[in-house]
Parts: structure tokens; C-alpha cells; sequence
């Protein structure tokens, strides 16, 4: 899971996409590679104006 979130996330970087990007980074976090992955999902969720920050946010505890 995290071979492939990692691939995702290069992907969407080279591409642009800003919310492929997030979710790729939520998707590393959940996958345990570090809760840095999941705020900077929630930065990006929020910037774009994403209810998904909502889910990261509860991923996080807060």
C-alpha cells in the first residue's frame, strides 16, 4: 500500500494535481508512514476548500 500511495503521489506531482496529491499523501499516513503525510494532506485539503480535510482531521485527533 505504501509502494503504491508513494508511486500515486510522484504521479500526481509530476502531473499537477493537487487533490490526487493529497489524497496520496492521506493515503501515506494511513498507511503508516507518518503523521507529517497527513497534515500536509490537511493543509492541501484545506487550501482547495476540500470536506476531506474533515476525515484528516479526525485521522489526526483533533
Amino acid at each position: 500500500l505504501r509502494d503504491r500511495g508513494e508511486e500515486a503521489l510522484g504521479i500526481h506531482q509530476r502531473t499537477g494535481h493537487f487533490l490526487g496529491q493529497a489524497r496520496a499523501l492521506r493515503l501515506l499516513g494511513e498507511a503508516g508512514a507518518g503523521r507529517e503525510h497527513l497534515r500536509e494532506a490537511l493543509n492541501m485539503f484545506e487550501a482547495y476548500g476540500s470536506p476531506e480535510a474533515i476525515d484528516v482531521r479526525q485521522l489526526l485527533g483533533m
